[in-house]
């Protein structure tokens, strides 16, 4: 048995390590890891029942862990997390549930566990009070009866054995006459022990327990169903179960991708499988990669910071690790996944990952002159005709528009026809659209007041329609100018309208457009 204790301790201490060194965070503020541990000490796992998360090795406790920290790197506050959890495990996992008729078995369990103990206690005690009782009087008339025959005088002797042959009691008058009535003499070999031995008490019936064992049966194992987190160990042990075959999927090319339901379930099998073997490189990458796919930033940086500690030297790990840092909105994380990458293009300078990497990073932290060197690399290595090219190029163009660097302009002069000018609507609007002449989703957009024409005007990128796509960023340009009479952008039937032809753009054109043309009754 102290073997067995002895080993079960350091069982226990490992596990403990072991889910302290998996279960590493980092916080913003030393008020912020303070909120984390009072949540985590606030919160019981619906495992072990008897644990908080933050004492609790299981691997949904450490799933809650993990929800709290993410929620809390959200800005949300203790009361919000507090009832994310509450809706998702139910009441159980507060210490303090509310008093409603859903959790009414928490509050009234206890006290209804106490009251039938109670109640068995005391049932017992009347049995044992009962029968001692009425062994006791019984005794006592017996023994009132009965005597040593060894101890009687003569005359006594004599009276004893007529009594005792006598068909009925004396009378009185014999009682008169001196004679002593006496009780019938006792063998002292079997005198009757009960004058002598406690009494013992009849034992209860075990009938009589039945209601309330039944009882007690039904209202635990309500209560384990009810709150006792059987739902989410099932699952747990299903994925567990499912994880060969949804490891053997994601890795062949062949196979149908997993859905998001799978992808959840082959991380959490993944995580379980780690705290078995917390130096599987292979399995740390894998579930640094699924927090990628599920938006978890949480998981993947975690994951491919555990997988950098194994091998410090992988290029892979490293570059993976810069990337979940870039992506973080965390700003210090995006200084640290700078330096890594500045680091790293020294010893690799014509990679295109790292490159985009460190572009995507410098134009997040707003140096723009960064981004626009790395970008410029990233196009000295592409062919001309790679895909990546043009958006390499509009985001080129739209780091130099918000660095102010960028002079792309188009100068536009507007004017009307004899007819159009006839049939201007007052109170009517005038719409200016640029495209690129091959799609008719218009890059830049102007609305101004109908006023005197001709009109003179100019369009930059600051009237992108979107940041992704910016009128520096156009080879070609289309013009069209329409009055509106209702002010809605869509055209209405008779409204007038000017269209330029499709026109070379190199950042410094002027065009001029008339308004002579209208819309048609049957215009789609």
């Amino acid at each position: 048995m102290k073997h067995f204790l002895i080993v079960l301790a350091l069982m226990l201490l490992s596990t403990a390590a072991l889910a302290d060194s998996i279960d590493t965070r980092q916080f913003d503020s030393v008020s912020q890891e303070q909120q984390y541990r009072h949540l985590t000490e606030s919160l019981r796992c619906p495992k072990c029942q008897n644990n908080s998360i933050a004492d609790s090795n299981s691997t949904i406790a450490a799933d809650m862990r993990l929800k709290v920290y993410e929620l809390l790197r959200q800005g949300q506050t203790p009361e919000q997390i507090k009832a994310w959890m509450i809706d998702r495990y139910g009441n159980f996992v507060s210490y303090q549930p509310p008093v409603q008729p859903s959790t009414l078995i928490l509050w009234a369990g206890p006290l209804l566990f106490i009251v039938m103990g109670a109640l068995v206690i005391v049932l017992r005690g009347r049995q044992r009070s009962g029968a001692a009782g009425t062994g006791t009087a019984s005794q006592r008339v017996r023994g009132s009866q009965c005597y040593d025959v060894g101890q009687m005088e003569p005359n006594a002797e004599r009276q004893a054995t007529e009594f005792a042959r006598a068909p009925s009691l004396p009378s009185a008058s014999g009682l008169a006459d001196g004679g002593l009535m006496s009780p019938p003499p006792c063998d002292p070999a079997s005198r009757n022990p009960v004058l002598t031995e406690p009494p013992t008490a009849q034992p209860l019936s075990r009938w009589a327990l039945l209601p309330g064992g039944v009882l007690l049966a039904v209202i635990s194992v309500g209560f384990y169903l009810k709150i006792g987190g059987l739902p989410q160990v099932l699952a747990w042990q299903q994925v567990k179960s499912e994880l060969p075959a949804l490891r053997r999927q994601v890795m062949d090319p062949q196979a149908a991708p997993l859905n998001v339901e799978q992808l959840v379930q082959l991380a959490l099998g993944i995580r379980s499988e780690l705290q078995r073997e917390p130096h599987n490189l292979n399995d740390w990458m894998m579930l640094g990669r699924l927090g990628m796919v599920l938006n978890n930033p949480a998981i993947a940086t975690q994951s491919f910071e555990r997988a950098l500690k194994l091998v410090p030297d992988n290029a892979e790990v490293r570059l993976s690790y810069a990337e979940v840092l870039t992506r973080s909105g965390d700003t210090q994380d995006n200084r640290r996944a700078g330096a890594m990458l500045s680091e790293m293009l020294q010893h690799d300078g014509t990679n295109l990952r790292l490159l985009g990497l460190l572009a995507f990073n410098a134009f997040n932290q707003q140096d723009y002159p960064a981004a626009i060197e790395a970008w410029d690399k990233m196009l000295a290595l592409l062919p001309a005709k790679d895909p990546r090219v043009e958006v390499i190029r509009r985001s080129i163009a739209q780091a130099r528009s918000a660095s102010g660097q960028q002079n792309s302009r188009l100068a536009l002069q507007v004017n009307l026809s004899p007819e159009a000018e006839k049939m201007l609507p007052e109170g009517g609007v005038l719409y200016i659209s640029v495209s690129d002449g091959t799609t008719p989703v218009p890059v830049a957009v102007k609305k101004l007041p109908l006023s005197h024409f001709p009109l003179s005007l100019t369009l930059d990128d600051s009237n992108a329609m979107m940041p992704e796509r910016l009128l520096s960023a156009l080879h070609q340009v289309r013009v069209r100018v329409e009055i509106s009479r209702d002010g809605s952008a869509n055209p209405q039937p008779g409204d007038w309208f000017g269209l330029s032809e499709v026109t070379p753009f190199n950042g410094q054109q002027q065009l001029a457009v008339t308004i002579d043309q209208q819309v048609a009754d049957d215009n789609p």
